[in-house]
């Protein structure tokens, strides 16, 4: 009788020897940011075929999301990392889209951490290592405190199409799968109703409609080096410039392809060897971006930047225009009349017979545009060429050479 008391009681006590040991080595298995990765093989990684991503996977343990990434490059400065713009999609519904950056890199080694898209915000603690074996990987540790439980994380694997990893739970082994799905093209809604109708002459009117400038040609630039063909709407800002008798305009578009709110800061425009420094920020003086604005148009009040002895730091520039629209399902967009007259102000010399004119802002355009152009029209649209007009410089020259020679040959 004691014996078959004993041997039921054995097993019980066997049984749970074995599930105190299998409890103990699942809680070692844990993820070490330390850019070895080993402690990845026995996650389930989701396979791709994308321009970025072999193999993605995502465990969150407790308050903090790991995430381990097999690029495709093999090249320091591909760095895929920083597109890959990865939104946490909570259990509860809500989105936080975020922003991968590197803070420093040895040879083959880098460090990585995370800011929050919405109002660039380093987030504490986080973490990441990036390290080249045959190609580039790299693991990230994300707090979560902020957050709450994670059910799927929406990122780029190319630069126009997003796919969603699920995410696996603490000492969950079931395999992570994703969604496919591709970045749609944004068409915004229709402008708000407050927005008048644009001019009939084909001139630019600072509205916030801006089917006036569709007859101007548009570039695709962005602030990462990405190859020409490659860019498009939902990848790239896009960036036009025109000039007339009194004015300089340009219209800006921002990236449809996820949470890129309109950035105010540092433009610079500059005509010859001339620049100005401009700053647009919201009536009550909110710098720009806002990433809570609702959706409506918004008047842009724009300041010029300039140490000269005899100027403030920053002047409102008074006949400037300016105007911003919100879109709820597609990317801000802006409008912008520059009096010719604030570089007689500054400089004290007339832009009248423009030549030569630049915009660029380092936070948003990768080289910025630039035209040649005379204002010879009370509406003129400009050329556009990328990075600087000394291609079109030489075509200028090399025609008048040419018209020289057939002069000359004339006589």
């Amino acid at each position: 009788m004691k014996r078959k008391v004993m041997k039921p009681f054995s097993y019980m006590l066997l049984g749970l020897l074995l599930a105190i040991c299998f409890t103990v080595s699942v809680g070692a298995k844990e993820i070490e940011i330390d850019g070895k990765f080993s402690d990845w093989d026995s996650v389930e990684k989701t396979s791709m075929t994308s321009t970025f991503y072999q193999d993605i996977a995502f465990v969150q343990k407790g308050n903090m999301l790991y995430m381990y990434a097999k690029e495709n490059s093999t090249n320091s400065w591909e760095k895929y990392f920083s597109y890959t713009a990865p939104t946490l999609m909570l259990k509860n519904g809500q989105e936080h889209a975020l922003i991968i950056e590197e803070t420093s890199s040895t040879g083959n080694k880098s460090n990585l951490r995370v800011r929050k898209q919405s109002g660039y915000e380093v987030l504490s603690g986080s973490v990441g290592k990036r390290d080249k074996s045959r190609t580039y990987l790299y693991e990230l540790a994300i707090p979560l405190d902020e957050f709450g439980d994670v059910a799927s994380v929406r990122l780029f694997t190319d630069y126009s199409s997003t796919q969603t990893i699920q995410v696996l739970s603490s000492g969950n082994d079931d395999s992570t799968t994703q969604e496919a799905g591709t970045t749609e093209n944004v068409t915004p809604e229709e402008t708000p109703e407050e927005i008048v109708a644009p001019s009939s002459n084909g001139k630019i009117t600072i509205d916030g409609n801006f089917s006036d400038w569709d007859n101007y040609p548009h570039i695709f630039l962005t602030n990462w080096n990405m190859p020409e063909n490659e860019r498009n709407a939902n990848n790239c800002r896009s960036l036009s410039i025109a000039v007339d008798d009194d004015n300089i305009y340009f219209h800006v578009k921002m990236i449809g392809g996820w949470n890129d709110p309109f950035n105010g800061n540092e433009y610079m425009l500059s005509v010859g060897d001339y620049g100005v420094s401009l700053n647009m920020v919201l009536p009550d003086h909110r710098t720009l971006p806002q990433y809570n604005l609702s959706p409506n148009q918004y008047e842009l009040k724009i300041y010029y930047k300039n140490k000269s002895a005899h100027l403030d730091d920053e002047t409102l520039i008074d006949d400037a225009k300016g105007k911003l629209v919100v879109y709820s399902n597609g990317p801000d967009e802006v409008e912008v009349m520059i009096p010719k007259e604030i570089f007689r102000i500054i400089y004290g010399i007339e832009v009248n017979d423009v030549k030569e004119i630049t915009l660029t802002n380092p936070n948003l355009f990768d080289h910025g545009i630039s035209s040649s152009a005379t204002s010879t029209a009370p509406y003129l649209g400009v050329v556009i060429c990328l990075a600087s007009v000394g291609i079109a410089l030489l075509l200028l020259n090399r025609r008048r050479w040419m018209k020289h020679e057939k002069i000359e040959r004339e006589k």
